[in-house]
């Protein structure tokens, strides 16, 4: 098992934490939307949960007040609840619904509503 301390990383309130029962130890976030409502067409994930590290690395430690591992602490601490999308016309419709920021390959929308996508 790997340990890293790592003194820059401030826990973040609100940081959500890992399904213990699920193989791969994705974050429990709930899915963008409208409350009750249906998830925005082509939603992928977050980027937080679609990263598949090694499984040898899955449960390695980031030590804080009690050891979190790689994907509730360092992985969310670089992505946070940013979205990611299938389509250029998907992202822009999921908008309303961006916490910190969404993506898609060769575009991306920033926090403060910017967004910036590759000719191509």
């Amino acid at each position: 098992m790997l340990l890293l301390l790592l003194r820059f990383y401030r826990r973040a309130d609100g940081l959500p934490a890992y399904d213990p029962d699920d193989p791969h130890m994705l974050l429990k976030i709930d899915p963008p939307g409208p409350p009750g409502g249906p998830c925005p067409e082509g939603f992928l994930g977050y980027a937080v949960n679609l990263l598949h590290p090694s499984p040898n690395h899955l449960r390695d430690q980031v030590m804080f007040d009690r050891p979190y591992v790689l994907r509730e602490s360092l992985y969310f601490q670089l992505f946070r609840f940013l979205q990611v999308y299938d389509t250029k016309e998907n992202l822009m419709k999921a908008r309303p619904y961006l916490l910190s920021g969404a993506s898609l390959d060769g575009g991306l929308i920033f926090e403060d509503g910017s967004f910036q996508f590759c000719a191509g």
